[in-house]
């Protein structure tokens, strides 16, 4: 049997979860569980597993997650919210995810995960501010300066070591999407 995630001790957990294609184009959900332990005031989000996908519409998705659960011995009645991207196929009032899992678990909440709320809000907030974009095109241009030249990061180098100061190094600016 896999190894199930740690939730043996906890009374009620939530379950963020994300469609995903992996690289050979097969539909892939994550699964992520939060819990609380009752001795604890600490939550914490453990890597629940992966399920590959046998097809691609929203009753694939609510099987493969009963059978996980069933799988993992893990009580489906203890779902208490159903946290992701917002995705149409995954949240929604009628035919989705959170709706058919409903059916089975009443109590089941739903929510637009935080991180992705704030990911869009930061993409949208960058976009309309001239000046976070004057500093992107900055650091891209400081990123390209000294990544595409030895002489210039050792030119650098020598700098710092005369100011007596570390040296950064130079990465690309990370993208989320």
């Amino acid at each position: 049997m896999p190894r199930s995630p740690p939730l043996e001790h906890t009374t009620v957990h939530a379950l963020i979860v994300d469609e995903s294609t992996d690289i050979a184009v097969h539909k892939v959900l994550v699964l992520y569980f939060k819990y609380r332990s009752p001795n604890s005031l600490v939550y914490k989000t453990v890597f629940g597993g992966i399920i590959q996908l046998t097809a691609c519409h929203v009753q694939a998705f609510e099987q493969a997650i009963k059978e996980f659960y069933n799988e993992h011995e893990i009580d489906l009645n203890r779902l208490v919210m159903l946290m992701s991207d917002d995705a149409s196929v995954i949240l929604g009032r009628w035919n989705r995810l959170a709706a058919l899992l409903k059916r089975t678990v009443p109590h089941l909440s739903e929510q637009h995960c935080v991180a992705h709320r704030e990911d869009l809000a930061l993409t949208a907030l960058w976009k309309d501010n001239n000046f976070l974009k004057t500093i992107e095109v900055l650091l891209r241009t400081v990123y390209t300066l000294f990544s595409r030249s030895s002489v210039k990061t050792a030119a650098l180098a020598e700098w710092a070591s005369v100011n007596e100061v570390d040296v950064l190094s130079f990465g690309p600016i990370q993208e989320v999407r």
